[in-house]
């Protein structure tokens, strides 16, 4: 599947969507907090927050009111400047042409995802990897290795 998601967006869009992954060791290092600071540089840019569960239908909800979830990951986006913000979730077979739609639909100049199980699938323009401590996340080695910035939040 990783070559449907090759240069998607450069073949929807005549190829000026900006698609920037955001993946991460573990939950808790902050990869939420980096997509937040990515958002203060991009303001406007939508910001998606991908789960991959283990069945189930793929679902995508916008995110509306940051008053109603501040503490969610997309109430924080939404806080932080996003032009948009989504929950994207479901079985990871079918995220890949779940994303595909919604980079085609969200008609936005930069795209930000908060995903492992996209991460490499995406193939971004720019990948960010958050380091930290405790236990790996599987895949995330990979991600790590394909990443053109790791950073460490402190």
């Amino acid at each position: 599947m990783a070559t449907d998601m090759q240069n998607t967006h450069n073949a929807s869009g005549g190829g000026d969507t900006i698609i920037v992954t955001v993946s991460g060791a573990c939950a808790g290092v902050g990869k939420t907090r980096l997509v937040e600071s990515l958002l203060a540089l991009c303001p406007g840019a939508v910001a998606v927050k991908v789960q991959a569960r283990a069945e189930g239908d793929v679902r995508v909800v916008e995110e509306m009111d940051v008053t109603e979830s501040p503490q969610k990951d997309t109430g924080r986006y939404l806080a932080a400047g996003a032009g948009a913000a989504f929950l994207l979730s479901g079985a990871p077979q079918d995220l890949p042409p779940a994303a595909r739609r919604l980079i085609e639909a969200a008609g936005a100049r930069v795209l930000i995802f908060e995903t492992n199980s996209l991460a490499l699938e995406l193939r971004p323009d720019v990948a960010f990897f958050v380091d930290g401590p405790g236990p790996i996340k599987p895949g995330a080695e990979r991600c790590r290795a394909r990443a053109d910035f790791v950073v460490a939040l402190r």
